[in-house]
């Protein structure tokens, strides 16, 4: 049963292989160079978002001085992509460039966790707090362009340059705490957090709100294979030191603003595409891709609710770490 089954396989592997070469450039019309794909999208982000407050001086024993952790697990989003390329993609070299859209759905994510180091005797941890995290919104912009390389029938290589936005805006609800005790004004000592009580916050209450907002640039490349006429495996890799993000912290409890202004760091997004085509218009696609950004670092402010001036509060950093798993179909118009 096995065998037949196989053979079958085979045989319809075979009906649906013409010439390699002409099967897997993209049905045109004969006058046509070019082609337009939309494609509409669902899928989910997994990952968490960071922010860094470094120690202001050196009279803290930690060089962190608090970080704040928001959970991304997960949000689903869903989304559209446009892409314009070559319809003969292996004749010749050709431009290409794609825009994309997405918009993440609303709800419960996980969880959002503030520690703080504020101890001038040792770098032991004096404050910590949970609380539900709810991602309020995600959006996402990318825009990329580049150049078509093929390379023998089965392969193409693909520089490009990519410019993507992103925002994030989360709110942490009810949740717990538990505080060192210990003076932070004078000498700086506290008491182990392990023996302060557990305090709580009553539930549904809004406690702290969070938004990032990144612009980043990064050069890139990718290449992609074809096993069949009708099935390609897509590979790409960016990485840049690109990377602008402007962050608002705001701690309801305490009636405080934070606003952070961060550049520099480094960013990596590998990526992989899974593409099968059929009905000679469609192709179903599933993507996966990690967003890496880490060692951003700038100026931090700092402001009461209610006063019109910032002052300033030091430096401090955000990073994202964040797997995307997409579902594309794509319509060859």
């Amino acid at each position: 049963m096995i065998i037949i089954r196989f053979m079958v396989f085979v045989k319809i592997i075979f009906f649906i292989q013409p010439v390699f070469g002409d099967a897997i450039n993209l049905p045109e019309k004969p006058a046509e160079n070019y082609v337009f794909m939309l494609s509409p999208l669902i899928g989910f982000f997994y990952g968490q978002a960071e922010e860094i407050v470094y120690r202001p001086n050196n009279d803290f024993k930690s060089e962190t001085h608090s970080q704040l952790l928001w959970d991304i697990k997960p949000v689903y989003y869903y989304g559209l992509q446009m892409n314009f390329l070559q319809a003969r993609p292996f004749d010749k070299k050709g431009f290409f460039s794609g825009f994309s859209l997405l918009s993440g759905i609303s709800g419960k994510s996980g969880s959002m966790e503030n520690r703080d180091w504020l101890s001038k005797q040792n770098s032991a941890l004096t404050n910590y707090s949970k609380h539900d995290n709810f991602t309020k919104n995600i959006f996402f912009l990318d825009f990329n362009a580049g150049y078509s390389i093929p390379l023998k029938k089965r392969f193409q290589l693909k520089p490009f340059i990519n410019i993507s936005y992103m925002h994030f805006s989360f709110y942490g609800v009810g949740g717990y705490g538990q505080y060192a005790k210990g003076n932070y004004g004078n000498n700086g000592i506290y008491e182990p957090i392990e023996d302060a009580p557990i305090e709580y916050f009553p539930e549904g209450k809004k406690v702290i709100n969070y938004t990032q907002n990144w612009l980043t640039g990064s050069p890139g490349f990718s290449s992609v294979f074809y096993f069949l006429p009708v099935l390609s495996l897509e590979l790409s890799f960016q990485i840049s030191p690109l990377n602008l993000c402007s962050a608002l912290d705001e701690h309801i409890d305490r009636g405080i603003q934070f606003r952070d202004y961060l550049r520099g760091g480094l960013s990596l997004r590998p990526a992989l595409l899974f593409s099968f085509s059929f009905m000679e218009i469609f192709t179903l696609a599933m993507d996966i891709s990690w967003c890496y950004i880490t060692k951003t670092k700038g100026p931090s402010f700092r402001r009461d609710y209610g006063k019109s001036l910032y002052r300033d509060n030091g430096t401090s950093g955000a990073a994202l770490s964040l797997f995307n798993t997409g579902i594309l179909l794509k319509i060859n118009l």
